[in-house]
C-alpha cells in the first residue's frame, strides 16, 4: 500500500486496499488499509477508547476528553507519511514497503500498554504498589501487542513482530540489522523529535482550546536521512525549537495544573485503598486481565457495596463533589536546586516543622477560628481528635523540560542546507535564537493537604523548612550552578499575610517585584501567603452533605448523538455540552436584560435560566438518544418516558440529595424551562422559555452549543456566526426575535442541523453499533432490570456508558448473550448493512408499511438462483433466518420542525422598525425552497454476515418492486 505525505496531486492516489477513511480534526481524513484494520479491529486496540489521553485534565478542561485511541491513529498516520516521504525522496535508502508497514504498525500500537488515566498509572500508581519490579507503559505495549497478534491470529512474521516492538521501545540495539533512522520516527531516543510528539502537541492543545499550530506538512517534507539519522532543513530550525517550547508550555500550563494534579493523587489513593481487594496492580502482568484496566475503574469502585472498598469510595465521592486535596503553596525551582528540594521538602519534614512550631508556642493563635467546612473546626493548631499525619501531606515536584531534561534538544538535531543537502550538523544558537536559557528544565513544587482545615498550618510548616534551609545553605558551599546566597538579602516575609501598609508608604514590595531585589530560591510566594489558621471555604461544599455517587463526566453519554464509534474524535460528553448550554443561556438572558431594561429581567431570572441550561440533560441515559428512542420503547412497551422526564427527576434528586437551598416555585420554574412548557408556570415571563428548550421554533441555546461543538469534534468546520445572531436578539410580543439581516444565518443554522443528522448522527456504522448496543442491553434487561432504573434516581445515577464494560466483565451465565454481542463490537464484527435509501417525506408511510423484515425474508426466498448473490451455492439456509435478525431503520432528517420550514416560526424585526416583528419572506434568505423540510433515511441491516449477499439482493429487489407500486 502506498501513501504520499500530504500531497494532493496524482501521486497521492491510494491503492484499492484502503477499506475506510476516518475523519480526524487534526489530520483530516486518515486512510485505513486492510492490513492496518486487522490491528485496529481488536479488543486490545479498542480498549484505548476508554483511556483518556490527558488523564485527569478533563476535570479542569472538560473538552480534554480525547483518548489514546485517536492519538494512536494520528501517530500511525504520521509515521506512514514520514516513512513514505523518505522512501520516495531518497530511493537509495532502500526503504521497503515492509519497513513502511512496520513503522506504521508501531505508531498505531505504541500506546497499547497505557493504564487507566495514562501516565498516572505507570508514573504514580505502579511505583507505589509494586516496588520490587520496574514496569513502564512501553512494557505493557509490547505485552499487549504480542497478545493482539496471538489472539487474533494476525499473519506477521516473528522477525517483523520483534522489529515493531523495538520501534515502539525506540531501541535499535534489539534489531541491529534494521535501518537505524527508522527508529527516529515513532520513539526518537536521540533527540525526542518524533511523530508521537507531533501528534499529541497539536491534538492536546487543540482540544483544550489553546491550539498550538505545527506545520506538520512542512516538517514531514523537510525530513531527510543523512548519516543514518533523520535531519531537517536548517530553515526549519526555528520551527523545531518552537516545538520544544510548545512541549514545555503544555507541561507547565496544562499537564501539571494544580487541580488536575490534586485529582491525580486522589485517584491514586483510591486505587491504593482498593488494590488489596480488587488486586488491580497484579493485572499488569496478564494481558487478558490488563484488557479491562480502563478509566472505568472509578465507576467499578463507587458502584460496589463491598465494605472493603469503603475508604476508596469515600475518596471517589470527594472527587465527584469537588472536595479535592488543596494546593497550599507552590514554587518554581531552578534546575540545579531540584535535588536539594527533593531531599529537604518532604511530608515528614513538613510534619516535623509543624510539630516543632506547635511545641515552641504556648498559645499559637487567638481563640480558635471556626468555619463550616464539612462540620470541621479550623484552627492554627493540630487537634488530638483529628491529628495530621504524614500521609495527609503531599509534596509534588514535577520536572518540566523541553524534551531532554536540562539539555537543549535542538543541539541533538542535525540539519542540512539547500546548498549542502548531503552534509548535516547541529545548529548553533545564533542560527535560530540567541535567547537561550542556561537550563532547559525547571521544577514545579506544589504542596497539598488532604485535610482542608489544616491548609494554613501545612503552609506554615513548609515555609519554616524553606527558612531553615536558607539559613543553613547561606553558610555552606553553594550548589553548582547556583548564585551564592547573600546574607544581607532581605528576609522573606513571614507565613502570615502582610499587614496593611501605612499610608503613603512606597517602600514595601513583593519579594520579587522590585528591580534588583535579591530574592533567593527559598523566598515565600507573596501571592499565596495565608495565616496558619486559614482554611479555604469550598465554593461548592458549604455545609452540604456528600452523596456517595455522582454521574461521572468520564462515563456520560456523548453529545454527538451516539456517533463516536465512527467519528473517532467525538468523545466529548454531556458534561461539557451542559456547561456550554448554561453559559449561552446566561449570555442570552443577560443580553436581553441590558438591551431591554423594560423587560424587567431579574437576577433570579438569570440564575434560573442558567441552572436550567446546566441541568437540561441530567436525564440522558447511556449513549444519549439511543437509550430513550431505541432501548426504552422495547424494554418497556408503551412507556412515555423521555430523557426530559428523567432530567426533571434527576434535578429534584440533585436538590434534595445535596441539601441545596431552593424555593419550590424556583424549582418548578427550572423544570418548566427544561421542558420548554410555559403553561406549567404561567406567571413567569414567556420569552424566557425560548432560551433553553424552544418549542416555538427550535432555535435555542441547546442547539447553538451542540451543533458547533459536535462539528468541531468530528472535524467539520462551521461557517455561521452565532455570536452576531445573539447580539441581535430582541423580545417583541413576548418572544425572542432577530434582526432580519440574520435570516440567512438562521436558515443556514437549521440546514446545518439537517447535515449533521444526515452525515454524522445517522452514519451507517454508528447505526449498526447502536442496534448492537441496544440488543446487548435488551439481552441483559431480564437479569439487570436496567429500564426500571429510570424511575429510581439513586439507581439511575449509576447508569452510564460504562454499563457495557460492566457486562463484559461479568461472569454470570444470565449475561452470556449480552457479552457475546458486546464482544463483537471491538472486533468490528458488526451488523451488516444490506441497503439504504433516502425517502421523500410524502412517501415515508408507504415505505414504513412495505419494507419490513418479514417482506425482506419473503423476497429473499423468492429470488431466482441467479439473483442470490455472486455465490449462490453458498447461500445459507433462509429458513433459519428470523425476522429479529433483520433491522429496518427509519431515521428522520429535518431542519428541526419535521416537514415544516422552521423559519416560518421565527420572527424578525428590521432596524427601521425594531418594535414590530414578522415572519421572514423566503426572498429575505433564500429562493431555493424545499417542498418539505424533512426526509427519512431508510437503512436495513442483517445481524449475521453470511446472509449479507442474499439479503442485499432481496433489498434491491423489494425496492425495485415498490418503485413501480409507488408510481
Amino acid at each position: 500500500m502506498e501513501y504520499v505525505a500530504y500531497q494532493s496531486d496524482s501521486e497521492g492516489e491510494l491503492e484499492n486496499n484502503v477499506v475506510r477513511h476516518i475523519k480526524d480534526p487534526i489530520h483530516d481524513y486518515i486512510p485505513i488499509s486492510k492490513s492496518l484494520a486487522r490491528f485496529i479491529d481488536t479488543k486490545q486496540f479498542q480498549r484505548l477508547r476508554n483511556i483518556k489521553q490527558l488523564g485527569t485534565s478533563s476535570y479542569v478542561w472538560p473538552s480534554a476528553c480525547h483518548t489514546r485511541f485517536e492519538h494512536c491513529l494520528g501517530v500511525a498516520f504520521l509515521a506512514r507519511q514520514m516513512a513514505t516521504h523518505l522512501q520516495k525522496s531518497q530511493p537509495k535508502l532502500q526503504i521497503t514497503d515492509r519497513d513502511v508497514d512496520c513503522v506504521e504498525i508501531a505508531g498505531l500500537c505504541h500506546d497499547l500498554g497505557h493504564g487507566p488515566w495514562s501516565h498516572v498509572w505507570d508514573g504514580m500508581f505502579i511505583p507505589r504498589v509494586i516496588k520490587d519490579r520496574k514496569w513502564r507503559h512501553e512494557d505493557g505495549s509490547e505485552m499487549m501487542f504480542d497478545a493482539l497478534v496471538k489472539d487474533h491470529k494476525i499473519d506477521i512474521s516473528e522477525e517483523d513482530q520483534k522489529f515493531v516492538k523495538a520501534l515502539i521501545a525506540g531501541e535499535h540495539s534489539r534489531t541491529p540489522h534494521e535501518k537505524p533512522f527508522l527508529f527516529d520516527i515513532v520513539a526518537n531516543k536521540r533527540n525526542g523529535l518524533d511523530v508521537d510528539k507531533f501528534d499529541y502537541i497539536h491534538r492536546d492543545s487543540q482540544v483544550i482550546g489553546e491550539p498550538i499550530h505545527l506545520s506538520l506538512v512542512r516538517l514531514v517534507n523537510s525530513a531527510r536521512v543523512l548519516d543514518n539519522q533523520i535531519c531537517y532543513n536548517i530553515k526549519d530550525a526555528n520551527h523545531i525549537y518552537d516545538i520544544c517550547v510548545a512541549r514545555f508550555k503544555l507541561h507547565k500550563t496544562f499537564y501539571n495544573h494544580k487541580t488536575a494534579k490534586a485529582i491525580e493523587y486522589m485517584i491514586i489513593d483510591a486505587l491504593i485503598a482498593a488494590d488489596p481487594y480488587l488486586k488491580i496492580s497484579g493485572r499488569i502482568w496478564d494481558p487478558k486481565k490488563f484488557l479491562y484496566l480502563t478509566d472505568s475503574l472509578l465507576e467499578t469502585i463507587e458502584s460496589s457495596e463491598a465494605p472493603e472498598l469503603e475508604e476508596a469510595r469515600n475518596i471517589v465521592d470527594r472527587i465527584r463533589t469537588r472536595d479535592t486535596y488543596k494546593d497550599v503553596d507552590f514554587k518554581v525551582i531552578d534546575w540545579p536546586m531540584i535535588p536539594t528540594f527533593r531531599k529537604e521538602v518532604t511530608p515528614a519534614n513538613i510534619l516535623k516543622a509543624i510539630m516543632e512550631r506547635q511545641s515552641e508556642t504556648s498559645q499559637l493563635d487567638p481563640p480558635t477560628l471556626e468555619r463550616s467546612i464539612s462540620s470541621s473546626t479550623v484552627s492554627s493548631s493540630v487537634s488530638e481528635e483529628d491529628p495530621l499525619d504524614e500521609s495527609d501531606i503531599i509534596v509534588d515536584i514535577a520536572v518540566m523540560h523541553y524534551g531532554m531534561q536540562d539539555k537543549n534538544p535542538v543541539d541533538k538535531v542535525h540539519f542540512y542546507s539547500k546548498r549542502h543537502p548531503n552534509r548535516s550538523g547541529p545548529a548553533q544558537a545564533g542560527v535560530y535564537s540567541n535567547l537561550i536559557p542556561a537550563h532547559f528544565a525547571e521544577g514545579l513544587l506544589r504542596v497539598y493537604t488532604k485535610k482542608t482545615k489544616y491548609f494554613g498550618i501545612v503552609q506554615a510548616g513548609y515555609r519554616d523548612i524553606l527558612r531553615n534551609l536558607e539559613k543553613r545553605l547561606s553558610t555552606e558551599e553553594p550548589v553548582e550552578g547556583m548564585t551564592p546566597l547573600d546574607p544581607m538579602a532581605p528576609t522573606p516575609p513571614a507565613s502570615e499575610p502582610p499587614t496593611t501598609p501605612k499610608a503613603h508608604s512606597r517602600n514595601l514590595s513583593f519579594t520579587f517585584a522590585a528591580a534588583g531585589n535579591k530574592t533567593t530560591p527559598f523566598s515565600d510566594n507573596s501571592f499565596t501567603t495565608v495565616s496558619p489558621s486559614f482554611a479555604p471555604a469550598s465554593p461548592t461544599q458549604g455545609s452540604r452533605k456528600v452523596t456517595r455517587r455522582k454521574r461521572s463526566r468520564d462515563e456520560a453519554s456523548t453529545s454527538v448523538q451516539d456517533a463516536p464509534s465512527k467519528k473517532r474524535n467525538a468523545t466529548h460528553s454531556r458534561f461539557e455540552h451542559s456547561l456550554g448550554v448554561a453559559y449561552l443561556a446566561r449570555k442570552m438572558v443577560e443580553h436581553l436584560g441590558k438591551a431591554q431594561p423594560e423587560l424587567g429581567i431579574t437576577p433570579r431570572d438569570v440564575a434560573l435560566v442558567e441552572i436550567a441550561g446546566l441541568c437540561h440533560d441530567l436525564g440522558h441515559g447511556p449513549w444519549s438518544h439511543a437509550w430513550d428512542s431505541l432501548f426504552m420503547p422495547k424494554a418497556i412497551p408503551g412507556t412515555t418516558w423521555t430523557h426530559e422526564v428523567g432530567s426533571e427527576m434527576m434535578f429534584d434528586y440533585l436538590i434534595k440529595d445535596n441539601d441545596i437551598d431552593m424555593r419550590p416555585e424556583d424549582q418548578e420554574f427550572v423544570k418548566a424551562l427544561i421542558a420548554g412548557d410555559s403553561s406549567r408556570t404561567p406567571n413567569e415571563k414567556g420569552f424566557l422559555f425560548d432560551i433553553v428548550a424552544n418549542k416555538r421554533n427550535g432555535l435555542d441555546v441547546d442547539k447553538c452549543d451542540y451543533l458547533p461543538r459536535d462539528r468541531r469534534m468530528v472535524g467539520i468546520s462551521a461557517d455561521h456566526s452565532l455570536s452576531r445572531l445573539f447580539r441581535t436578539a430582541r423580545v417583541i410580543d413576548n418572544q425572542i426575535c432577530y434582526d432580519i439581516k440574520e435570516a440567512g444565518t438562521v436558515y443556514d443554522f437549521f440546514a446545518d442541523r439537517y447535515k449533521m443528522h444526515s452525515k454524522v448522527y445517522n452514519h451507517k456504522t454508528t447505526k449498526a453499533m447502536e442496534y448492537m448496543i441496544i440488543d446487548g442491553l435488551l439481552a441483559a434487561q431480564p437479569y439487570l432490570h436496567l429500564a426500571e432504573s429510570v424511575f429510581n434516581p439513586e439507581e439511575y445515577l449509576g447508569l452510564t456508558d460504562c454499563i457495557m464494560n460492566r457486562i463484559q466483565h461479568a461472569k454470570e451465565p444470565e449475561l452470556a448473550e449480552a457479552r457475546a454481542i458486546f464482544t463483537r463490537i471491538p472486533k468490528r464484527n458488526l451488523y451488516k448493512k444490506i441497503g439504504s435509501t433516502i425517502i421523500k417525506w410524502k412517501t415515508r408511510d408507504f415505505y414504513r408499511q412495505n419494507v419490513t423484515p418479514e417482506r425482506l425474508i419473503a423476497t429473499a426466498k423468492a429470488l431466482p438462483p441467479s439473483l442470490e448473490g455472486d455465490h449462490a451455492a453458498s447461500v445459507p439456509d433462509l429458513d433459519k433466518l428470523k425476522t429479529t435478525d433483520i433491522i429496518v431503520d427509519f431515521s428522520s432528517r429535518n431542519y428541526g420542525m419535521k416537514e415544516k420550514n422552521p423559519l416560518d416560526f421565527v420572527k424578525f424585526y428590521s432596524k427601521h422598525d425594531p418594535f414590530t416583528c414578522r415572519k421572514a419572506d423566503p426572498k429575505d434568505y433564500s429562493s431555493l425552497q424545499h417542498e418539505f423540510f424533512s426526509e427519512d433515511g431508510m437503512s436495513a441491516f442483517v445481524k449475521h454476515k453470511e446472509y449479507r449477499d442474499v439479503m442485499k439482493a432481496a433489498y434491491n429487489a423489494l425496492l425495485k418492486s415498490l418503485e413501480v407500486k409507488e408510481d
